[in-house]
């Protein structure tokens, strides 16, 4: 519900660009520390257990966040967004798909994941109309805090979820860590699939810190940002509701070249033509992470069991938050000079070497058609 207005609402409260820059570097250093520890608990303990702890933390982080009474406060209710995140991170995707592979149904799991991330975003994008309108017509502050209260209430639905996999044996922590190394030495195909999620990932995570200032700028008012949020997570929706079509059509290569040649585009398109292709870049966007996401999660899911599938997906996480760590703040620091330079720094930043990883996915000495066996 406050997705269209919290960097908003922390402008109005005096931060500025370079501060949320600086906010947001503190958050992805906090899940870069605590995501491959939550990978491993989620692997060793009911990933259900992980999903209601993230709905608890991620709540209390948000409604902290309503009150920014200094910037103390702010670090601090992203530090414990950050580890609710993190335990996210690493269970509503490896439960599903646990529990489809005991199902027998893996080879589902896109168009199951699809509609399940596109029913995800029309809820975020009504939500953010709400939201809009409430901070309209009241303050900022009340979206926020009603979103944090929903996050909360939504803790008690992981327990009702059946366990999606057979007990495993608890090895302890360093031997998990060599044993995953060892699996990534093996499967050089992962290197390349979790380097272009995390990639992603973090251009994605860049883009939301400038989008809303980029929106503003070209005209548009609060009420007015919450509008076009609900036709981005439409169209973010309607690429992963047809992410299964995509993997069937273009193949493994076609769907690392799409996924790494879009969001070089729509920079282009906003720096070009701001008024004119402005949001329909943001647009495209949207739909390049509707598709984006749930397809790097199974082409990773499909090559790592069942054991270590947490451990394995937190990497991906560890490598974008190791990039958004100086990101984020050199990008808030531009944004406060100039957002279009803000906007062009992606291009060298994250956009070409994003290009450059898919062409190596797809062309280079790592090609390979996804899916090893799943256990």
């Amino acid at each position: 519900m406050f997705s269209p207005v919290w960097i908003l609402f922390l402008l109005e409260h005096h931060f500025t660009m370079s501060e949320i820059g600086l906010i947001d570097a503190i958050y992805w250093l906090a899940m870069f520390i605590f995501q491959i520890p939550a990978g491993y608990l989620s692997d060793r303990y009911p990933r259900t257990y992980m999903m209601c702890l993230s709905s608890v933390l991620v709540g209390i982080g948000a409604i902290v966040f309503a009150f920014p009474v200094s910037f103390s406060v702010v670090v601090l209710s992203y530090i414990i967004w950050a580890c609710g995140i993190a335990f996210k991170n690493v269970g509503d995707a490896a439960w599903l798909f646990d529990y489809m592979h005991m199902k027998g149904m893996e080879k589902d799991f896109t168009k199951i994941y699809g509609i399940g991330w596109g029913l995800s975003e029309v809820a975020i994008g009504v939500s953010a109309v709400i939201g809009g309108y409430i901070g309209s017509i009241t303050n900022l502050q009340l979206p926020i805090l009603i979103s944090g209260f929903l996050i909360l209430f939504s803790a008690v639905f992981p327990l009702a979820m059946p366990c999606s996999r057979k007990p495993v044996e608890k090895k302890d922590f360093i031997t998990e860590l060599k044993t995953s190394a060892s699996m990534l030495r093996q499967k050089k195909i992962l290197y390349i699939l979790l380097l272009i999620a995390g990639i992603y990932f973090a251009f994605d995570s860049v883009f939301i810190i400038l989008k809303q200032p980029f929106l503003y700028k070209i005209g548009l008012n609060v009420h007015q940002i919450g509008l076009v949020y609900l036709i981005f997570t439409f169209i973010g929706a309607l690429g992963s509701v047809s992410i299964h079509k995509i993997d069937r059509i273009l193949g493994y290569r076609g769907v690392l070249l799409l996924v790494t040649l879009l969001p070089l585009l729509s920079i282009l398109m906003l720096l070009l033509a701001p008024q004119i292709l402005g949001i329909a870049g943001v647009v495209l966007v949207s739909f390049t992470t509707g598709i984006t996401v749930p397809l790097m999660v199974y082409y990773i899911n499909l090559e790592v069991g069942s054991e270590r599938r947490g451990l394995i997906m937190s990497y991906m996480s560890v490598i974008y938050t190791g990039i958004l760590i100086p990101a984020t703040p050199f990008v808030g620091y531009l944004a406060d000079i100039s957002l279009t330079l803000a906007i062009f720094a992606l291009l060298p930043m994250l956009c070409i070497p994003l290009l450059a990883s898919g062409i190596i996915g797809c062309f280079g000495p790592l090609r390979k058609k996804a899916g090893g066996n799943v256990r």
